[in-house]
């Protein structure tokens, strides 16, 4: 009786072990929030890739019915790229920080792109224009106003091409009417340009986000 008892027990034992083991484990909501991310980052670079493919097909076909009906003609202005559209460089922000950290300039850096997600020559027509976002207890009560605003001819937009180690761009440096606190204020930066051989107009814009506060020590 007593080894019944012992035996009995034992399998007991095994399907308790049996039954924890095949307990469903929980999910593992940090790994699938990953995936979604990838997931979603992986739609977004196929969305801009379909979006800039578009605006260069757009300005071929503009092209196209512009020109006489010659092959030779069609076939270079088929392999020729165009602008599809422009972004504004990360890097842009503010220039000329003084001693008390106000900002005398905003640097914005401009990049046209063809349908292929590459860097493209232009020949048109830049506005750049900054508006106040915010600058704490000096904020204007009307809400966001206008900085500064530039418009370069297509002769100053080719002299604005820069290429450096951190990137191919066009520069446009824009010179506050007065010194703002760089600490406090963000300022909305907004790109428009004009392609007149493509016959689109493209525009960006992007928030340049104020400085880190320096330490009072």
């Amino acid at each position: 009786m007593r080894r019944l008892g012992l035996l009995g027990a034992g399998v007991a034992v095994c399907v308790l072990v049996a039954a924890t083991g095949c307990r469903a484990r929980p999910k593992n909501f940090d790994n699938e929030n990953d995936e979604l991310r990838r997931r979603v980052a992986q739609l977004e670079r196929e969305r801009d890739n379909a979006a800039a493919r578009a605006g260069e097909a757009e300005a071929k076909l503009r092209e196209l019915l512009l020109t006489r009906e010659n092959v030779d003609e069609r076939e270079a202005l088929e392999a020729l790229p165009r602008v599809a559209g422009i972004t504004i460089g990360r890097l842009s922000g503010f220039a000329e920080i003084n001693e008390r950290g106000e900002a005398l300039s905003v640097d914005v850096y401009i990049r046209p792109f063809d349908g292929r997600q590459r860097f493209v020559q232009v020949a048109g027509r830049i506005t750049v224009e900054a508006t106040l976002l915010d600058e704490g207890v000096n904020a204007a009560s009307d809400g966001p106003r206008r900085l500064a605003v530039a418009t370069l001819s297509p002769s100053a937009v080719r002299e604005a091409y820069r290429a450096s180690p951190m990137g191919t761009h066009y520069t446009v440096r824009l010179t506050m009417p007065e010194p703002i606190n760089a600490e406090r204020a963000g300022v909305l930066v907004r790109v428009e340009l004009m392609d007149p051989i493509g016959g689109g107009v493209h525009r960006a814009e992007r928030i340049v986000a104020p400085l880190p506060r320096r330490s009072s020590n």
